[in-house]
């Protein structure tokens, strides 16, 4: 039985060569995670309508547990919404989202990941992305540090509670450092509870992308849990600078619940 459910929403129009070659990747790097993980991970790919080629070069993945392709784009909402439902239905305990731009470069951290996370009633989600507490300048998006990683930085405060990150080490005799932490929810990959993240999904009209990763981050503050960050992370963000702003200052549309749903039903 799986253990876990990945899903990774996918977008590749067809003018947007370089958002192809980033969603080439991300799959080559699920590809990997699936090849260790066999059984024990059941991996969906949301597709939203991308180009024929991309289309095609999906179908032919043969790793992938359940490609489901529309014929509109849901945005990450659909995709949200999908594996909360495909997880309940098949019972299964934990989830990972993943956009399309992601990029997996450890393959062996799921089984302490969960140990970890089974052992912390207190805590929602364990962070994945890449990330380090001992070297906070390359991570701080307000660092002016000459090697800051600027897709993959964040600003060192709580977005929901504007409180500043606190963190402190995780006692463990595993191959990963942990901290306990603070940080807010982000949909970035993170190895989650799936009542918990299903308790994050709004279920009605919303719009996608930030509009939605805010609401995800109130719900969970809300829960009053807490967040474990895997040091170092395990994959990373590969998306440039023009694709971050343009999603930054789009004005996105409400998304019809209705709509997704119907799709979400004819899987």
């Amino acid at each position: 039985m799986a253990k876990v459910c990945l899903l990774v929403c996918t977008y590749c129009p067809s003018h947007e060569s370089e958002r192809e070659a980033l969603a080439l990747r991300c799959l080559t790097s699920l590809r990997q995670l699936k090849t260790r993980y066999k059984n024990e991970l059941f991996l969906v790919a949301w597709d939203n309508d991308s180009n024929d080629y991309f289309r095609e070069h999906l179908q032919q993945q043969s790793w992938i547990d359940r490609l489901i392709l529309n014929e509109d784009n849901f945005f990450d909402f659909g995709a949200i919404h999908a594996l909360s439902l495909i997880a309940d239905d098949l019972k299964i305990p934990y989830v990972i989202y993943c956009n399309d731009d992601i990029e997996f470069f450890d393959f062996n951290f799921l089984e302490e990941c969960l140990a970890l996370l089974s052992t912390e009633p207190s805590v929602g989600y364990i962070r994945l992305n890449i990330f380090d507490f001992n070297r906070l300048p390359i991570y701080d998006k307000d660092s002016s540090h000459p090697d800051r990683d600027p897709a993959n930085s964040q600003r060192l405060y709580n977005w929901i509670s504007k409180a500043p990150v606190h963190y402190k080490p995780i006692q463990s005799d595993g191959q990963y450092q942990y901290f306990l932490t603070n940080m807010h929810w982000t949909l970035f990959p993170g190895l989650c509870d799936s009542n918990v993240f299903t308790k994050l999904c709004p279920f009605r009209d919303h719009r996608p992308l930030q509009d939605l990763e805010g609401y995800m981050m109130t719900r969970y503050h809300e829960l009053d849990l807490g967040t474990i960050q895997l040091n170092g992370g395990v994959c990373r963000h590969l998306g440039t600078t023009n694709l971050s702003m343009r999603l930054k200052h789009r004005k996105y549309p409400v998304i019809s619940w209705e709509k997704c749903r119907k799709a979400i039903d004819a899987i």
